[in-house]
Parts: C-alpha cells; sequence; structure tokens
C-alpha cells in the first residue's frame, strides 16, 4: 500500500526520461484507484501543438520509490477523463 501523505496534487519530482535525463514534473491530478493511484503529470515538455504534454501513469510502489506505469485507454477508468477534461480547462 502506498502511504497516502507522501503524493499529493502540489507534488513535484523527478524521473529519468528515455534519454537518461532527469525531468522535474509537477503532479496535476491523483485518482484513488484500489492500492495503486493513478497520477496526472507534466515535464512542462510541448507537443507538437504548443500544448504542455500531460502524462497519466499508475504508481506503483517500488521499495523507497514509485514505479510510473503509462495508461493510454484514459477510457477505461472514467475518472481519468474528467480529470483531464479539467485540467484542459484550467491551461
Amino acid at each position: 500500500m502506498i502511504d497516502k501523505s507522501l503524493i499529493n496534487e502540489d507534488y513535484s519530482f523527478t524521473i529519468t526520461n528515455e534519454y537518461g535525463f532527469e525531468v522535474i514534473c509537477d503532479t496535476l491530478a491523483l485518482i484513488e484507484n484500489e492500492d495503486n493511484p493513478i497520477i496526472i503529470y507534466t515535464d512542462y515538455t510541448l507537443d507538437k501543438d504548443n500544448k504542455f504534454n500531460v502524462y497519466v501513469s499508475q504508481m506503483i510502489k517500488n521499495g523507497d520509490s514509485f514505479i510510473l506505469e503509462t495508461i493510454n485507454d484514459y477510457d477505461s477508468i472514467p475518472e481519468i477523463r474528467t480529470a483531464l477534461d479539467n485540467i484542459w480547462a484550467t491551461i
């Protein structure tokens, strides 16, 4: 079980991207989902339309850290679509 006090919507964290660079990300939303919460976050890179890239991942506890397992099927959990709609309306 993940210690929920370790994560919140004001939380910034560092990941290592696919090129081996450390990147600071900010949490945009958290969704409760059984034992592994879902995090929606950005690394502030831009897509081809000059909008921030937003990622959706399930947080899997791995020792003292987390593994972010990408979720691509946003319709499988309706709360994801709702959270994304709210995020896009504000940024």
